[in-house]
């Protein structure tokens, strides 16, 4: 069963630099992070949650999935 984690307060992090080795070399490595609270992990996610996602090949932040506008940071995830 997929679980989802609940956060909040939620800082998206990209280290450019790093990012841009990514897209050099083509070698996958830890680039990215996101600084949260943990709140709880749960089958169902709250109505609030925002999906997002990041490709370092298409933009240098995380996007939303559902207009692919980019964010920095959320309320909840």
């Amino acid at each position: 069963m997929l679980r989802r984690l609940e956060v909040r307060d939620c800082t998206f992090r990209v280290s450019e630099r790093r990012r841009q080795a990514v897209i050099r070399t083509g070698q996958r490595e830890v680039h990215t992070w996101v600084a949260c609270t943990l709140i709880t992990d749960s089958a169902v996610p709250p109505d609030e949650a925002m999906d997002f996602t990041y490709n370092p090949c298409h933009t240098p932040t995380f996007t939303r999935l559902c207009d692919c506008a980019p964010i920095w940071a959320a309320s909840t995830c």
